[in-house]
């Protein structure tokens, strides 16, 4: 009988219990935080915006049973601190962060979902870290570039005004403002769905958005020629209830590049935050559909 663990020195504490168990993982310039429920095949889950690994625990429940189920705070967010608090922040650095959370915890390549944001991250592992993922599901990924040229110019001044309105009024102005340009607030609650509040917690992780990440985001070009060459499958996710937000018609551009349709989900941008339960069965509906 097994009493003792061998050294893991690239973990940090870890509850090595039944059920869903939280741990540390150091990489180049962070320690991350990170939450690992279920058994079966790796799936990672990145949210956007201020998410961290509590973030979707509703999607996260809806498919422990089927899958190991890995979510984590991004680098700056809660439980994982910059061990220099004025580093800068990209999406290139998350996305070789999730690489090496997955080399630590998968133990065969993942499937990796995405979310806003978190769908940047997941096509940056796609792209760039191929051997950790067999499919990314990508979530409107926010990216202006991949729409036509007036649009795309259009978007990024509509997101420059909102960094001033963060500059010149707070937090909680330019996430209203942010809000009603992705349409966050969406009307199909799910019951026991969480909603959205401004907890000293959530503040902190707001501002980090607001300060760092959504600069990065601004930074950033999905690179549609990698993912094009990619062994990753690669499937596009649009809310079904976006409507005509620009994530939604930037996530129909994407598809067309990679020559396939998004996949039509419950609920709009935020729809895995929203609509947890529903979100989860058709994410589980794709990946019997891929065959994990």
């Amino acid at each position: 009988m097994c009493s003792t663990y061998p050294d893991l020195p690239w973990l940090g504490m870890m509850d090595l219990v039944d059920g869903p168990h939280t741990g540390t993982l150091l990489v180049p310039g962070a320690t991350l935080h990170y939450r690992v429920a279920g058994s079966g095949p790796p799936l990672l889950l990145i949210p956007g915006a201020d998410g961290d690994a509590d973030t979707l625990q509703g999607v996260q429940a809806g498919l422990a049973e089927r899958y190991m189920v890995i979510t984590h705070d991004r680098r700056g967010l809660s439980r994982s601190p910059r061990h220099d608090p004025t580093a800068p922040v990209s999406i290139l650095a998350h996305g070789e962060d999730a690489a090496r959370l997955l080399a630590a915890l998968a133990g065969e390549p993942a499937v990796v979902f995405g979310t806003s944001l978190g769908g940047l991250i997941a096509l940056e592992i796609a792209a760039h870290h191929a051997d950790h993922a067999r499919a990314v599901l990508a979530h409107e990924p926010p990216d202006p570039h991949l729409l036509p040229p007036d649009e795309c110019a259009l978007n990024i001044r509509r997101q420059l005004g909102m960094a001033e309105v963060y500059r010149r009024e707070g937090v909680a102005a330019a996430m209203k403002q942010f809000a009603a340009m992705v349409r966050a607030q969406e009307a199909a609650w799910e019951p026991d769905a969480p909603r959205p509040g401004f907890s000293s917690a959530r503040r902190a992780n707001l501002e980090f958005f607001m300060a760092n990440d959504f600069a990065a985001v601004l930074r950033h070009h999905v690179d549609v020629e990698a993912l094009s060459a990619s062994p990753v499958t690669v499937v596009p996710l649009a809310g079904r209830d976006s409507g005509d937000v620009w994530t939604y018609r930037a996530v129909h551009h994407l598809a067309a590049e990679l020559g396939t349709e998004p996949i039509a989900m419950p609920g709009g941008h935020n729809g895995p935050v929203n609509q947890p339960r529903a979100f989860a069965a058709a994410l589980g509906d794709i990946l019997a559909g891929l065959g994990v």
